[in-house]
């Protein structure tokens, strides 16, 4: 727990702009404010604006923090001609202040100007007013005293989250990013129409009665069927709406791992899922939906991990999370659908992408091994419950 003042400051700081979207405001000479004794961050959404101010008390005096909080106020009488601006001002202190002081500060707290008062002695914080919703910010100024002091006695944790913004945004900027997205799309689709000639001239299902999943030829040996049906599809019906969500899905997460990263979750995500499906359905099986929920277990790992700030901000990885959910309801209303292979792709993507970890990674090595040793396991576990229940059905008919 933080005893230090300058270590809470700046985890709170970093609080506002790992978790909640603020970022540091840049001052005359184009630097961050984050100053020994102030930070000023700001968070715009539309024309609503809020700006946080983390302040150290101590170094204020009485006609200070008089003359900051009738600043303030002045700019939120400007401001607000050209949209909705909120302040919210967080005063520190190593002990609570004195009465005058907390008076002080109380005769500027309204509308639109949320003050709180916090100090590293007893670790209570205090909302001076109740104006606007600021039970977010008085949860922030008390989950900062539960981090580990040693990682925040400089911002170092601060910047890394700014440096990953300012990458992400270029990453955003640069021209087309998803090849490998497009080229799993083409030789899937290409694959598709080949099979249909394929079959239009010879009457035979020639490729799919090469890959198609069937458990009992997996367990004689045919070990490809475990990847082959990745490639295949049943109708156009099938392999649209499959290409599709690879194609909505893509797009998210081929720009925040790389190309090579994205594949792999995509292929050994789907290899997972053929694995389940494998030990856990009797019926034959093909279609590339247990990769594209790999895919969807990396936008997972992106919300979990609130890795990316501008799909935060538009709310689109809530909105694919719950996306995802929705297909895995729909599958367990359709007998038709195989949702071994679904929920086996969605945990092996899970584990693929933190094993993999994305650009601008926060991810711990350590956590990245384990992640990958459980993928290993499960993968090896799964098979081999399958090879023996299915070695055991052979062995009868034999």
């Amino acid at each position: 727990m933080i005893e230090n003042k300058t270590a809470y400051m700046n985890a709170l700081t970093h609080e506002f702009v790992s978790n909640e979207n603020f970022m540091p405001v840049k001052d005359k000479k184009g630097e961050y404010a984050l100053y020994n004794y102030r930070h000023v961050l700001q968070l715009k959404q539309g024309n609503n604006v809020r700006i946080v101010e983390v302040l150290d008390g101590d170094k204020m005096t009485l006609e200070e923090i008089e003359r900051h909080c009738s600043k303030n106020i002045q700019w939120i009488v400007k401001a607000s001609s050209s949209g909705v601006p909120k302040m919210i001002d967080i005063f520190v202190f190593n002990r609570y202040p004195d009465v005058l002081t907390e008076e002080v500060i109380n005769r500027f707290s309204g509308v639109d100007y949320c003050l709180l008062i916090t100090d590293i002695q007893s670790k209570q914080a205090v909302c001076i007013n109740q104006s606007f919703g600021d039970n977010l910010y008085l949860a922030a100024v008390k989950k900062a005293y539960d981090k580990n002091a040693s990682d925040y006695m400089d911002l170092k944790l601060t910047f890394d989250v700014i440096r990953a913004y300012n990458n992400e945004i270029l990453n955003e900027m640069l021209p087309n990013k998803n090849r490998a997205t497009y080229i799993i799309m083409g030789i899937t689709i290409f694959i598709y129409f080949l099979d249909y000639i394929i079959k239009s001239i010879s009457g035979q299902e020639v490729l799919k009665n090469f890959g198609v999943k069937q458990s009992a030829l997996i367990t004689l040996g045919q070990y490809w069927r475990l990847f082959t049906p990745i490639l295949l599809h049943a109708d156009f019906m099938h392999i649209g709406s499959n290409m599709l969500s690879l194609y909505i899905l893509g797009q998210t997460v081929e720009k925040f791992y790389g190309s090579g990263r994205f594949t792999a979750i995509y292929i050994l995500g789907g290899i997972m899922g053929n694995v389940f499906s494998y030990t856990f359905t009797r019926n034959m099986s093909l279609g590339a939906s247990g990769a594209v929920f790999a895919i969807g277990g990396a936008v997972v790992v992106i919300w979990k991990m609130r890795a990316s700030r501008l799909l935060r901000m538009s709310g689109r990885d809530l909105f694919l999370v719950i996306l995802i959910g929705m297909n895995i309801v729909l599958g367990f209303s359709n007998t038709g659908i195989d949702n071994w292979a679904h929920l086996g792709g969605l945990a092996g993507g899970i584990l693929m992408a933190y094993a993999l970890g994305y650009r601008n990674n926060t991810i711990k090595k350590e956590r990245r091994i384990f992640a990958f040793l459980i993928f290993v396991f499960v993968a090896v576990i799964v098979y081999s419950i399958g090879y023996d229940k299915w070695s055991g059905l052979l062995s009868n008919l034999i």
